[in-house]
């Protein structure tokens, strides 16, 4: 089955694999629905292998072919692969109770083999100068550089005095200029703040994968010594990465006497690397917890409406019935009334000795009577009235 959502499509790397090498690329976009174009680079981004040219018509001739095996997902990466979309998109939520929640997420590959296989990724680490090879975020802050020490010369103001020309900061960015190229060279894209005004940030980032794993390059002073104050401070370059909660050890390094941060870049790219893939781990769970969560929100929720309807259909109950017990007493009150007019209209009917007239008497009488039959509920069939109490309490469960 086939899962569509606003953006695209979206499958599992394996489900992917298996489609590719099921039928030719251009039945498979066409059955999709998408251009083979596409297919292609989703294929691509999820490194998922394809048939080479002159596999389907081996294939067809019955001639052997090889099938290349699925490579083990790059660190960071979603195992969802999108199509019709760039980004990854967690399409996976909770809408009600009755919504399945996926089995939780299994990660076959442990710490260790990953720390292997990303040696293996990483490879060796050059330490390029910036005059020999220069990575575009790095050459815009020379740029800029350049820039500024043109209007430095020109004002001998501070303000436009070049950010990048002492030794330790050519180092950072000559450090930070490594990292980039070899992160760049392994697929992962690096990002940093650009602006010529936040040339003070030392915030950094490599998308592993999918996943940001950001990192900080400064510089640190020592503090000032007691014992000899007129000591040259002696200033030092620390990186530090910001680790999943997995990675909390070695992920941070500083210059001392013996070596230099530069000597560390292989393990600074391994660390980044990984703590991309550890991240990226803790992000899965993370949904998967939630999505835990949100049906049992919503199995409470549920619950609760049904305890505040319960409480309702009672209340609504017990209203009733107090109503027609109501309506019955009013009832038997005024069926009372009536016999109590009738009986005085006999009584000054019986009378003889009266200085009214026989007409005016009668003319009266059927007045009273009249009055006594309309508010007699026996003679206007009102103690009939229950019944729509019945047909109340019928429709109120039939909500329910």
């Amino acid at each position: 089955m086939i899962e569509k959502n606003i953006m695209g499509f979206n499958f599992s790397r394996l489900k992917l694999y298996n489609m590719v090498w099921s039928k030719p690329l251009r039945v498979l976009a066409k059955e999709i629905g998408v251009s083979d174009v596409a297919v292609g680079k989703a294929c691509r981004r999820a490194g998922v292998p394809r048939p080479g040219l002159g596999y389907w018509a081996k294939k067809k001739a019955g001639k052997s072919t090889k099938k290349l095996p699925l490579p083990l997902r790059f660190p960071g990466a979603s195992e969802s692969v999108s199509i019709g979309q760039q980004y990854y998109y967690h399409n996976q939520t909770i809408l009600s109770e009755e919504d399945e929640v996926p089995p939780p997420p299994i990660f076959e590959e442990e710490q260790s083999n990953l720390e292997e296989r990303v040696q293996k990724i990483v490879g060796k680490v050059s330490f390029p100068t910036l005059s020999n090879r220069t990575h575009p975020i790095i050459a815009k802050f020379l740029e800029q550089d350049e820039e500024r020490n043109k209007e430095y010369l020109r004002y001998n103001s501070s303000w436009n005095e070049p950010k990048f020309n002492s030794s330790i900061e050519k180092r950072r960015l000559r450090i930070l200029n490594a990292i980039f190229i070899h992160c760049q060279n392994l697929g992962c894209k690096s990002n940093m703040s650009t602006s010529k005004y936040d040339h003070e940030n030392r915030n950094a980032s490599i998308t592993v994968g999918e996943t940001y794993v950001s990192f900080e390059l400064r510089v640190v002073e020592e503090k000032k010594s007691r014992i000899k104050p007129q000591k040259k401070i002696k200033k030092r370059l620390s990186l530090s990465i910001s680790s999943s909660k997995q990675e909390k050890n070695n992920d941070s390094w500083i210059d001392n006497d013996e070596s230099k941060i530069e000597s560390f870049l292989k393990d600074i790219c391994i660390k980044l690397i990984v703590n991309g893939e550890m991240q990226y781990r803790e992000s899965q769970n993370r949904q998967y917890e939630w999505m835990l969560e949100r049906r049992n929100e919503l199995i409470e929720e549920n619950r609760q409406k049904k305890i505040e309807a319960e409480r309702k259909s009672r209340e609504l109950f017990e209203q009733q019935e107090r109503e027609k017990l109501q309506c019955l007493l009013d009832e038997a009150t005024a069926l009372q009334q009536a016999k109590t007019i009738r009986t005085y209209v006999k009584s000054i009917q019986d009378i003889k000795d009266i200085s009214v007239s026989e007409n005016e008497i009668n003319q009266w009488a059927l007045w009273a009577l009249e009055q006594a039959d309309r508010i007699d509920p026996v003679k206007t069939l009102s103690f009939l009235n229950y019944k729509k109490f019945v047909i109340s309490d019928e429709r109120e469960n039939n909500k329910n």
